[in-house]
């Protein structure tokens, strides 16, 4: 549950702020103390100091075909299956696919692996928030009365 709420908070915090440092938007992330640090680059803000210094560098993946391809094959899934309206529970599993394709990423301690930069790509371009859009308007239907 509380992993839940904190990928919400990150959510809506992602929604209503575009905080950029240098130049390159702030993603939030929030995760227990014994958990192993995965990212390239994390800053306590209770220790005021960099936990894992950021290695920079200029990455450009936009010319990647593979990569868009998947992105593309993705966002052709989640536009089909809106257009049937299948059940959540249908749509989880899609939902929970992606989520899962980047956790392994991110647990090989690889922040630009393919399938994190398929999740990034996909969180850019606003499928993910078009899937959350789709999930919450479904949750609505159901708890509501006619």
């Amino acid at each position: 549950m509380v992993d839940d709420y904190l990928a919400d908070k990150k959510a809506l915090w992602s929604q209503t702020r575009h905080i950029l440092v240098k130049g390159y938007t702030v993603e939030l992330y929030a995760q227990a103390l014994d958990d192993h640090l995965v990212a390239s680059g994390v800053y306590s803000l209770q220790d005021d100091k960099w936990l894992i210094k950021p290695v920079h560098g200029k990455y450009n993946f936009s010319h990647d075909e593979a990569l868009q391809g998947k992105v593309d094959e993705i966002k052709a899934s989640v536009n089909d299956m809106i257009e049937r309206q299948v059940s959540s529970q249908e749509f989880k599993l899609l939902r929970d696919k992606i989520k899962n394709m980047r956790k392994a990423a991110l647990a090989s301690g690889n922040e630009f692996s393919f399938e994190n930069l398929v999740f990034k790509e996909l969180r850019n371009q606003g499928v993910l928030d078009k899937m959350n859009k789709y999930l919450q308007k479904l949750k609505d239907k159901e708890l509501s009365l006619d």
